[in-house]
């Protein structure tokens, strides 16, 4: 499927009706083998495997059945869905980079409706969510959070997001990095990605069009020869879904199920075929 700003021109809103397995990519477009093999003399020239992270966005208490659930909302989705579709991705399929964002307000941040702290550019107000050191701003029950314990030699980083009063923050790119100890780091996410060699990057959680869709777009934007792909299935919004919010930021769209096939063709990045 040819994924192309031409495309969004026959959508006119993000009301369209639409068939989503039209826009989604098939397994090829998330092979693996990034380069064919070559046949020199008779032998067969190794193979490139793909280097690939998962960025999982937000995946916290007060999205899924606190403050800010996503149920309550018009559009009534049920975030709690997206932990066994995620939890699936991290049993099976052998990522090299696993980041997790979470949002870690102060009591007063400038998006909550009960603030009065002006903040440095507008922004949409909320109810308050995800305070730090909270149950609300804590990961979700049920999501694995250790992936090393399915993955030695993966490697995983946390980012926190919002933790200045007066700013908001919806992209895991403009988060801090955080340590073990919780000590801040002055490294970028965008950093990171360069230094692992990341060849494409999956992007999940909450909310489809708000953190997620940002953080897809930065991901475009700061890592321009690094394809993205939403993984629909792994996330939930607080509007309606529709392909046209990826489409306009080239971002492409895959399942889990889809991903899981290519690794099962390709055999390179699979943990624990047996059990799929």
């Amino acid at each position: 499927m040819e994924n192309s700003n031409d495309q969004c021109k026959n959508i006119k809103d993000y009301y369209t009706p639409f068939v989503l397995s039209d826009y989604l990519e098939d397994t090829d477009a998330v092979s693996p083998i990034l380069d064919k093999p070559n046949i020199t003399n008779g032998h067969q020239a190794s193979q490139t495997v793909r280097r690939w992270a998962l960025i999982i966005v937000d995946v916290q208490n007060d999205f899924v059945n606190g403050s800010m659930s996503l149920k309550n909302f018009f559009n009534g989705e049920e975030a709690a869905e997206v932990i066994p579709a995620i939890n699936r991705l991290l049993q099976y399929v052998k990522f090299d980079l696993i980041v997790y964002s979470r949002d870690c307000h102060p009591f007063d941040h400038c998006s909550f409706i009960s603030s009065s702290v002006t903040p440095k550019a507008p922004v949409q107000k909320w109810p308050e969510h995800c305070v730090e050191n909270t149950w609300g701003a804590q990961y979700a029950a049920g999501l694995i959070t250790e992936p090393q314990s399915l993955n030695p030699t993966v490697k995983k980083i946390s980012i926190m997001k919002g933790l200045k009063r007066d700013e908001e923050c919806f992209s895991a790119f403009r988060g801090t990095l955080v340590e073990h100890s919780l000590h801040q780091s002055s490294q970028t996410l965008q950093e990171i990605i360069k230094n692992e060699k990341i060849d494409q990057i999956f992007v999940c959680g909450l909310a489809t069009d708000y953190c997620v869709r940002e953080t897809c777009h930065d991901a475009r934007n700061f890592c321009q020869r690094q394809e993205t792909f939403v993984l629909v299935d792994a996330s939930r919004g607080v509007k309606p879904f529709h392909p046209l919010r990826f489409l306009e930021i080239d971002v492409k769209m895959i399942t889990t199920d889809r991903l899981i096939q290519s690794v099962l063709i390709h055999k390179e990045k699979i943990l624990k075929l047996d059990a799929i």
